[in-house]
């Protein structure tokens, strides 16, 4: 017996919320067009089987902690950048942080090594800006991408040393 597209639709609609995994495939793929019925059916299976591309299997790494980051610094030749406008960097940032504004970044601003290590943070307490810019770099290829999610509040919070001005 042959199953119809309509058919396997409806099977894998009740085995998965489909909505909800075509949202988080569209989310880590960085899909912005929502596929409609038998589309949306082979869309997911076809990411789920092949992954989303060149970097499918990249993955962004969370550093949780102010203590956990100030252990990185100085190692692995780590490029720190603060994701947010000039401004906000001029206020305060991570020392040896570079200002990279999320809303101007070009591949041309990252290191030409894409296999250099670079961790993003903006403001923390919620702050997406960091984890976008950590997504787009990864869709350039850069390979060894993490966000420090606390941000710069989180940092100072934990007591540790900023510096102002470029």
């Amino acid at each position: 017996m042959r199953t119809t597209p309509d058919q396997a639709s409806r099977t894998i609609q009740s085995t998965f919320n489909l909505r909800f995994a075509v949202a988080g495939l569209r989310t880590l793929c960085g899909w912005t067009s929502a596929p409609r019925r038998f589309g949306m059916t082979f869309l997911l299976l076809a990411g789920l089987l092949s992954g989303c591309g060149e970097n499918a299997g990249v993955r962004i790494s969370t550093v949780d902690s102010a203590d956990e980051l100030k252990s990185k610094i100085g190692s692995d030749n780590l490029l720190i950048i603060h994701a947010l406008d000039r401004e906000h960097f001029k206020r305060g940032h991570i020392p040896g942080a570079i200002n990279v504004d999320y809303e101007k970044m070009t591949p041309a601003m990252l290191p030409p090594d894409k296999t250099r290590p670079i961790l993003f943070y903006c403001a923390g307490g919620g702050c997406p800006v960091s984890r976008m810019a950590a997504r787009k770099a990864v869709e350039w290829g850069y390979r060894n991408v993490s966000v420090y999610e606390p941000g710069i509040k989180g940092w100072q919070a934990a007591g540790m040393p900023t510096s102002t001005g470029d």
